[in-house]
């Protein structure tokens, strides 16, 4: 998969995403708020703790380190041999930042 292929499958469930650049990088946001990247070959997506520890069980997955010893905490990197992957990893990813807008919303 690529990320114009992952964007549309995204897009085609909830127009409401949209696609953009921020650091170079194109992003998908929803909201204004980003929840997935592509990063060369690769994906990146901002997930809770759970999701995110068993994304980094899967082969090549690692956390995603945009500046050499700055690890983004809540995302990781996802190569494209797992691209099979990056739908899932996408939705789970929208609805961990929907959670935390429903959140913010809230309070």
């Amino acid at each position: 998969m690529t990320f114009d292929e992952l964007y549309d499958s995204v897009e085609a469930l909830d127009p409401s995403i949209s696609q953009t650049s921020m650091f170079g990088m194109r992003v998908l946001k929803l909201q204004g708020k980003v929840f997935a990247g592509a990063a060369g070959d690769s994906a990146t997506f901002k997930l809770p703790k759970d999701e995110r520890e068993a994304a980094l069980k899967l082969p090549g997955v690692k956390p995603y380190v945009p500046m050499k010893g700055r690890p983004m905490k809540e995302w990781v990197e996802v190569p494209s041999e797992q691209g099979q992957e990056w739908l899932r990893l996408a939705e789970l990813a929208k609805a961990y930042v929907q959670t935390r807008l429903d959140a913010e919303h809230k309070a």
